[in-house]
């Protein structure tokens, strides 16, 4: 993850952040995870689907890249104030500029 911070005023601050596959692949776990117990597959209970056999069919694609993204942005925009020492005074405004699945994310923040 690279961030980069720009200073816009004294309570403002524009953050970059670049996510690569590492933290992709993190996030598409975590989302395979929360979108496995909600499928049902016969021979299965409901949330015993296991991840693998889950992906394979089961989950819409794009559900599954929305959610990899909204988890991969939660974890990188709290990990960038963390690194940053920053404390919001207001939700952050969230803006995604590049997303290839699989490979990277950009964002501004």
């Amino acid at each position: 993850m690279k961030t980069t911070v720009k200073k816009l005023s004294d309570t403002k601050v524009q953050l970059t952040i670049s996510l690569g596959a590492s933290e992709l692949a993190d996030a598409e776990q975590v989302s395979l995870t929360k979108l496995a117990r909600d499928i049902k597959v016969p021979g299965f209970r409901k949330g015993k689907v296991p991840a693998t056999i889950a992906a394979a069919k089961h989950v819409d694609p794009n559900a599954f890249q929305e959610q990899i993204l909204e988890n991969a942005l939660s974890k990188a925009v709290a990990e960038a104030f963390l690194q940053e020492k920053l404390q919001a005074l207001d939700r952050p405004s969230v803006e995604v500029k590049k997303f290839v699945p699989g490979s990277g994310v950009g964002v501004y923040g």
